[in-house]
This record gives C-alpha cells, structure tokens and sequence, in this order.
C-alpha cells in the first residue's frame, strides 16, 4: 500500500473534484452529507477490492498445483463468484483448473484469498 501522506493528497484532490461537480444545497442537513459519506466510500471500498482481487487472481504459480496429490495441474477456465468483505460483496474471477492425475477440478484462489461464504 502506498505511504500515507500521498493518499492523503490523493483522496483530498478526489474529494475537491467530486465536490466541484455538486451543486451546493442550502438546506442540506448533516444526515445529508454523512448518507453521501457513506455512499462514496461503499463505491470506493466496492472498486478498491475489484481492481486488487482482479490484480491478484492473475498472479497464481503455472502450472497451478493440485491440493490433493500436489501433482501439476492446468488452467481450464475461469469462475466468476461474489466475495464478502465487512464492506459488502466484492466480485472475484478465480482461475479454474484440473488436475488429470485427481480427475477434479480445483481452484487455486481458494487457499490464498479464502473460501467462499
């Protein structure tokens, strides 16, 4: 992860941008900003963990090992699935791979991110 202090302007220079394109409400109410508080960092928590899971599900070991036998195994395709986070669902594409030793599929982002709940 990136040192603090440039996060900081980062998501100061965000914020600013995002607030230059709202109009002003004179009536806004602080239960008004903290809803939209709440809104933008679900949609920024919500991106975040798509980008890093989709990062991070194209970096497994070839030839993906069985955990059965621990024999080589290959990529078959891909499977599409909803993770939850303790900030709502994250979408994950995990490599779906076959060992012809087992006969079984397996899923090699199962042990390194976790199982489905």
């Amino acid at each position: 992860m990136a040192s603090k202090k440039p996060m900081d302007e980062r998501v100061r220079a965000f914020v600013a941008a995002m607030l230059a394109d709202c109009s002003e409400n004179e009536d806004e109410h602080i239960d008004d900003i903290e809803c939209d508080m709440e809104a933008l960092a679900d949609a920024v928590a919500s991106e975040f963990a798509a980008q890093r899971l989709a990062r991070r599900s194209q970096t497994f070991a070839s030839p993906p090992q069985c955990p059965d036998c621990g024999k080589a195994g290959r990529h078959v395709g891909e499977r599409k699935r909803e993770i939850l986070t303790t900030r709502g669902s994250a979408p994950l594409i995990e490599p779906k791979c076959y060992c012809p030793a087992c006969r079984r599929h397996f899923f090699p982002s199962v042990d390194s991110i976790g199982p489905g709940r």
